[in-house]
This record gives C-alpha cells, sequence and structure tokens, in this order.
C-alpha cells in the first residue's frame, strides 16, 4: 500500500478526483487536517494498493506544482 499526504487548501473532493483519476484507476481519497511549524492547513490523505512508482512520481509533482507546495509525503508500506 502507498499512502500520499498533501496539502490542497480550498479544492473540493471532486476536483480533486479529476486530478487522481488522471494518474490511478482506484484509491482511497480521505479529508484530514495536517500541521505544519504550528499552521493547520486541509490536507488529503490518497490510499493506494499496487501503485506504479512512476505515477507515483508524477501525481507528486503535479500536486507540488498545482498548489505551491514544497513537499508532498509517500509513505510506503509494505
Amino acid at each position: 500500500m502507498t499512502k500520499i499526504y498533501f496539502a490542497a487548501p480550498r479544492t473540493k473532493k471532486k476536483e480533486l478526483c479529476g486530478i487522481v483519476s488522471a494518474y490511478f484507476k482506484g484509491y482511497t481519497l480521505l479529508k484530514a487536517t495536517g500541521v505544519w511549524e504550528d499552521i493547520l492547513e486541509p490536507s488529503w490523505v490518497l490510499e493506494l494498493i499496487d501503485a506504479n512508482e512512476k505515477a507515483v512520481t508524477a501525481f507528486s509533482e503535479t500536486i507540488k506544482r498545482m498548489f505551491g507546495q514544497d513537499c508532498v509525503l509517500v509513505v510506503n508500506i509494505p
């Protein structure tokens, strides 16, 4: 399983699903609250089974660029 944690301020789930679906056929998208340097920010957790590493990297770069993020957290769980 791969989990991707990212901030996407002022973004609706339907809009994000359109972005995610361009990279992955099936997934779970969960709304979350992230904290960076004591500041709360609207965030998302994307859960994937058997994700392609190239697609994960491409998606992460897209999210960073679209939402002006310095980083996206990707966790691979064996």
